[in-house]
Parts: C-alpha cells; structure tokens; sequence
C-alpha cells in the first residue's frame, strides 16, 4: 500500500485489489482491441487524430505522474505546435512524448545495452 495525502492533510491508502486490476485490463484491452473500428471515425484523417491525441494525452499524464508541473492545456499546446520546451516539465513531456510516439511506429531502440538495468 501506498500512502497518499489528500487537500486537508489528511492520510489515505489505496489498495489495488485483485477484482479492480481484472476489471482494468478488461477495460486497456477491449480499449486496444476497439480502437479505430466504429462509425464514430469515418477516415484515417480521423483515425491518426485520435491516435495523436492519446498519444499526447499519454505522454502528459504520464509526465505529470512522474512529476511535471505543468497544464494539460499547455503541455497539449506545445506537442501540438511543435514549440521547444521551456523548461523541465514541458521536456519531460516532449520526451515522453517523443518515446511514445517511437514505441508507436517500431522505430524505438535502447541505444546502450544495460540501459534499463
């Protein structure tokens, strides 16, 4: 268990329960499985806007949960625009962004060999 601080100071735990993680992976792959099928998007134009736009949603809220500071609006503005960084928050996206976006595509290469360990 993790512990964790709500608004007023007050501790809490959260418990990850075998029910709640079967009940998540049900949901991450059927969300896999369904993505880009539907009426909802009618052309790849649709299709690769919606996979950009998780693309930078994931890069964001990952970043954030790693501890960038920064808005959703702001950091979406950024990778949207293409404008550099302006300072550790906004590069922690860019980069998480960046590697997603090459985990994507295939492209994605550990450039030295005990680089995870």
């Amino acid at each position: 268990m993790l512990p964790f601080i709500d608004k007023n100071d007050n501790q809490f735990n959260f418990v990850l329960t075998d029910e709640i993680l079967r009940g998540l992976h049900v949901i991450d792959r059927k969300s896999q499985r369904d993505f880009g099928k539907g009426s909802t998007m009618q052309s790849e134009v649709d299709k690769n806007r919606c996979l950009i736009s998780s693309l930078i949603e994931e890069a964001i809220t990952s970043s954030q949960l790693e501890g960038a500071s920064t808005t959703r609006k702001a950091a979406g503005a950024m990778l949207r625009s293409g404008r550099k960084p302006r300072n550790i928050s906004e590069q922690m996206i860019y980069n998480n962004y960046l590697a997603i976006n090459q985990i994507q595509r295939g492209t994605f290469k550990v450039k030295a060999k005990n680089a995870f360990m």
